[in-house]
């Protein structure tokens, strides 16, 4: 029982860890298009 209990907490980290590193991407893939959509408006 307790090792079922470790496994599901260091699932439900590992899943924290993925919606925290896919948040950072969208964030990031946002920053980057904003400067790309600014190069064009320059151009």
């Amino acid at each position: 029982m307790n090792n079922y209990f470790k496994r599901v907490s260091r699932s439900t980290s590992d899943f924290i860890y993925i919606m925290k590193f896919l948040l950072l991407l969208n964030i990031n893939l946002r920053f980057v298009s904003q400067i790309v959509n600014l190069k064009f408006i320059f151009i």
